[in-house]
């Protein structure tokens, strides 16, 4: 019985070494990896570049706001279905039942969340890291 099971446990791990589906985690790894530093670096750089160029700290509310009014655009007339939390979205497409999920969504994603994090409004970083 055991010599069996790990006979077919190394043909298993065969069969997948060699399929495409490593290629694909990997590649899916890198590219999630890469946006999500990116991610990081935009909102760091954008709060940076607003931080020297606002001296007045009796801007920062307007600035929030105004934040808060590109990202709704963004989200609002470019793609709609990236509005509200995406967590039970990715799940839906993970488990084949939602739709894929386009380029666009990903790039409103990505530029909505930095202007919002980046301009002081109260949004997690983790959520959309997941999403993209």
């Amino acid at each position: 019985m055991g010599k069996q099971f790990f006979e077919n446990a190394e043909n298993f791990l065969l069969k997948i070494t060699r399929s495409e589906i490593i290629i694909q985690a990997i590649l899916v790894g890198l590219i999630s990896g890469i946006l999500v530093v990116l991610f990081k670096i935009s909102i760091e750089s954008f709060e940076g570049f607003l931080r020297i160029h606002v001296g007045n700290k009796a801007f920062l509310p307007l600035i929030g706001a105004l934040g808060g009014l590109i990202a709704g655009l963004l989200v609002y007339k470019i793609a709609p279905e990236t509005k509200g939390s995406g967590i039970p979205y990715v799940k839906l497409t993970l488990s084949r039942i939602g739709k894929g999920t386009r380029l666009r969504s990903i790039l409103v994603k990505f530029f909505a969340g930095v202007v919002v994090i980046g301009t002081g409004l109260s949004l997690g970083r983790e959520c959309l890291s997941v999403q993209l």
